[in-house]
């Protein structure tokens, strides 16, 4: 590829250029040679290359237009955004919500074909106009063995108390990391602060529930402490001043309440949280969400 030019961003897996490609203006995403990965190719390469070969097509997630390999450098052209969830911050509770509907849609369909991100934030979630869409697939993971046990590969600000904490964790902390993103949107300001994972934990237990009181409803469900009380991936809107989940059934609660219950549920938070997944373990107990006629859509209530 000749002629690159206009360079828009840096980061540690290279460059990003603006470049006339087909007479369309797409960014370029330039990688380095890495001296840790097999034969020079980064292991964030490797990663995002995965997601970009397995991932079928959804308006809420970036695809690659393009890739090529030359003189040693590797390229990736992707379609030219118009900005980050940081050009809009800050913004309305409305925008936030839309914002909130749209990753949360992106998410569950990277989740929906076992592709966990682990780095929702808001450089990695660009604007299209009014849409969102994920990208930066360098600590994406596919797996069907659940929990996940690696770490260090989320940015601290924006990772789930579980992750934070070195524990076991699941698709359940992007829910978390799309909350906070969204919070922020709302609040002009970091949810969490900290330098370390520690730092940031102990600001999630400080400041909880001050942000709790300000932050609307849906928003409140994905920054639940404990991930079982995270909405499961089928939430893609917001209807009726009620958050949606859409194909929840009770094996799939029944299997958080035994995540819970085989584990630690000495404090308050735990031993809520256990009471209110056994709440919903049985899907006729479940209240339906206004005008959905299947059986697996359930309404989390507070």
């Amino acid at each position: 590829m000749q002629d690159v030019r206009s360079h828009i961003a840096s980061g540690t897996y290279g460059r990003v250029y603006v470049h006339d490609f087909c007479r369309e203006r797409v960014a370029i995403k330039e990688y380095k040679r890495s001296e840790d990965g097999d034969f020079g190719i980064p292991h964030d390469l490797v990663r995002e290359m995965a997601v970009y070969r397995r991932m079928p097509w959804h308006e809420n997630v970036v695809h690659a237009i393009h890739t090529e390999w030359e003189g040693g450098t590797f390229r990736v052209l992707l379609p030219l955004a118009t900005g980050t969830v940081w050009n809009i911050i800050p913004s309305t509770e409305e925008v936030a919500l839309r914002c909130a509907a749209q990753i949360m849609a992106g998410v569950r369909h990277l989740h929906s074909h076992g592709c966990v991100h682990r780095d929702i934030k808001p450089n990695n979630i660009l604007m299209f106009g009014d849409e969102c869409r994920i990208t930066d697939f360098g600590s994406a993971v596919f797996t069907t063995a659940l929990p996940i046990r690696e770490w260090g590969l989320t940015t601290f600000k924006y990772a789930a108390p579980e992750v934070l904490r070195s524990r076991p964790y699941g698709p359940e902390a992007d829910v978390w990391s799309v909350g906070v993103v969204c919070g922020e949107i709302i609040t002009d300001a970091h949810m969490f602060g900290g330098h370390t994972e520690k730092d940031v934990y102990e600001s999630i237990l400080e400041r909880w529930d001050r942000l709790s009181q300000r932050l609307p409803r849906p928003l409140i469900f994905m920054l639940k402490l404990h991930p079982a009380l995270r909405p499961v991936t089928g939430f893609v809107r917001h209807d009726c001043g009620e958050f949606v989940c859409d194909d929840v059934d009770a094996a799939s609660i029944r299997e958080h309440a035994d995540r819970l219950a085989n584990g630690k549920v000495g404090d308050t938070v735990c031993k809520h949280a256990l009471s209110l997944v056994h709440k919903y373990m049985s899907s006729d107990r479940c209240p339906r969400a206004p005008g959905r006629g299947s059986m697996n859509s359930l309404v989390l209530a507070s």
